[in-house]
């Protein structure tokens, strides 16, 4: 009998126990110091996913744009402007840890040294997103294969990929992507004309933190809509299961709009072979688009370790327009 009260004493206590490991974790503060400069995208990962429903300082949104990516397990801070205030963001974990972060405009910030420009709250794999290039012609020729079809693989390599990521459907879009179904004017034929035309523009983004380079080749319009031609390169060693993808209009005087796509060819969504490359369509409701304002394109693979983005300048995309 003894041991059962000493048995029912340690139950009763067990509650307590976990209270205070809870209370504990959310009186948890750390403060930390990020520098920012024009044009340059500063990630900061952390160690569980950010609380939703944060925001800048009111005094903040005029200067700075930032955004949840994978999965919301991390935040980007850019700005178009220099010569900013500071301003304090706090932000809090799902695990209940806060972070009072300090971000200051860095007009000589080097966006290559990576100390400099990368965040990491958590375990090492933050990464750092860097301006776009504007490829030239010995830059274009990386010694990749052509990938004909989004599955590159035959029914027993696609067997054995299903195998090692038995979570995903590769032959559905990821449950993530959102697709606008108002759209109209979602002609197959010109996306397919499109999809065989030659390059026009040649504007790329690449991470130094990953093997993949997005190629933004043309931008054209029919209709209604609006599309990017884009080309994903794979120099890696292991494939880029193609995920969510998303376009987002940037203001420099307003809120930011999400476009989100009419379709995205091909439907299935891509998976790129090591030293492989492959098209695709994203298609948009088309807007007018002023000189300071820019389109940024964001895309992650299916496992949501890899987020990559660029953007184009209002300007390119009136002169693609204008054409």
């Amino acid at each position: 009998m003894k041991k059962y009260k000493i048995y029912k004493i340690l139950f009763l206590l067990i509650p307590a126990f976990n209270i205070y490991t809870i209370q504990a974790q959310e009186n948890t503060t750390e403060n930390k110091t990020v520098r920012i400069k024009k044009d340059v995208v500063c990630q900061i990962d952390f160690s569980t996913q950010v609380e939703a429903g944060f925001t800048l300082p009111k005094s903040s949104t005029d200067f700075y744009d930032m955004e949840y990516t994978r999965g919301n397990r991390s935040v980007q801070i850019t700005t178009s402007k220099e010569t900013l205030p500071p301003t304090i963001l706090t932000v809090k974990e799902t695990s209940g840890k806060t972070w009072n972060i300090s971000i200051e405009y860095k007009e000589d910030l080097d966006p290559d040294n990576e100390d400099e420009t990368n965040y990491n709250f958590s375990d090492g794999n933050s990464t750092s997103a860097k301006n776009n290039i504007i490829l030239k012609e010995t830059d274009l020729k990386l010694d990749l294969e052509k990938q004909t079809s989004a599955n590159a693989y035959s029914i027993s390599e696609m067997g054995q990929l299903q195998k090692n990521y038995p979570q995903l459907v590769f032959t559905e879009p990821p449950p993530e992507q959102t697709i606008n179904l108002a759209c109209k004017d979602n002609d197959g034929a010109f996306i397919a004309k499109l999809y065989n035309s030659s390059p026009g523009l040649n504007q790329a983004f690449k991470s130094d933190m990953v093997n993949i380079r997005i190629v933004c080749q043309n931008i054209s319009f029919n209709g209604t809509n609006a599309y990017l031609k884009l080309l994903l390169q794979n120099d890696g060693t292991e494939a880029f299961l193609t995920g969510v993808m998303l376009l987002t209009l940037v203001r420099q005087n307003g809120p930011s709009l999400r476009l989100h796509p009419c379709s995205i060819y091909p439907a299935t969504f891509p998976i790129v072979k090591p030293k492989s490359e492959i098209a695709l369509i994203y298609t948009f409701k088309d807007f007018d688009l002023s000189d300071d304002e820019n389109l940024k394109f964001e895309i992650q693979d299916r496992l949501q370790k890899i987020n990559l983005e660029f953007k184009i300048p209002g300007s390119a995309y009136y002169s693609a327009k204008k054409d």
